[in-house]
């Protein structure tokens, strides 16, 4: 059985070799169960970690960006390669997970579970802390309210459970899906595209569920310096928010004009309104808090 792992990458030596090694020494590929194939995009980095995976791992598949490709197109870039070979099936990772040697085994065995469910299926893995095993990223319940939205964790478990949004930490995806669905949108500028196919996913009839246990330790992303933090300045928080990794509005726009249909000037103006609203209940709070400390 062959498949092919699509990465994208950007200075992060250290985390893109330590993820690398945990996917070459998966005990399905020691023992031969799977043919894995690489395929990484190494979009600008400078610090030296191209060259080192053509020296330690010459049998991955390289391409490369010049820094502006950011997620969604890298993985788009990597995942264009890995189409002009077939494989049996297309394994979505991020190179800040520590992957369990047991991961592509329990992402296949969830699969077989439950591949007669649904016309067609994939299958999300889920991350935890290193701390307390809490649930950090994978596949989640999303309400679709616009008011009171809510993204509900899906936790592993036996049998599978199923889900309708994805985190991309660690998502298998057939063969056959990919060619009835396509690839990944590459016109999101970093972040979106594995919501935007877990959208087209479900759909299209087919369905999404969670491999039935953890599959790898991830920490959640910090907020601190992000347009989500709080505690910045307003002016900060939107400069933060009109950055590639950030909430920018050409994505956005995107995304709610295709999956929300008449609302979307709503989804959007509500995206960029937390901001304002969020900024304004912290300043309060702050003066509240000096005042009564005097």
């Amino acid at each position: 059985m062959d498949m092919a792992v699509i990465l994208t990458f950007h200075n992060r030596k250290n985390k893109t070799l330590s993820c690398l090694k945990s996917l070459l020494h998966q005990t399905y590929v020691e023992n031969g169960t799977i043919q894995l194939e690489c395929y990484f995009c190494d979009d600008g980095s400078t610090d030296g970690s191209s060259e080192q995976i053509r020296v330690q791992y010459p049998k991955v598949h390289l391409t490369y960006g010049d820094g502006s490709l950011f997620w969604a197109k890298g993985m788009f870039k990597s995942l264009s390669k890995a189409l002009e070979t077939k494989h049996d099936f297309y394994l979505m990772v991020n190179d800040d997970v520590d992957f369990y040697p047991d991961m592509i085994r329990t992402m296949l065995e969830s699969y077989y579970e439950v591949e007669s469910k649904a016309p067609l299926v994939a299958i999300v893995g889920s991350t935890e802390d290193s701390f307390g095993g809490n649930w950090t990223y994978g596949g989640q319940i999303w309400n679709k309210q616009l008011i009171h939205e809510r993204y509900v964790p899906v936790l592993p478990e036996k049998p599978c459970r199923e889900c309708n949004m994805s985190n991309w930490n660690c998502f298998l995806i057939p063969d056959q899906m990919i060619k009835n669905i396509g690839s990944i949108d590459d016109y999101y500028e970093h972040a979106k595209a594995d919501n935007d196919y877990s959208n087209r996913i479900i759909l299209s009839g087919n369905k999404i569920y969670v491999a039935h246990k953890y599959i790898g330790i991830c920490q959640r992303n910090s907020i601190n310096n992000t347009w989500r933090d709080e505690t910045l300045s307003l002016k900060k928080r939107l400069e933060y928010a009109n950055k590639p990794i950030g909430l920018p509005i050409k994505s956005e726009l995107h995304y709610c004009m295709k999956f929300h249909g008449v609302k979307w000037p709503l989804w959007v103006g509500k995206r960029y309104l937390w901001i304002y609203l969020s900024w304004i209940k912290h300043v309060i709070k702050e003066r509240i808090r000096y005042n009564d400390g005097i």
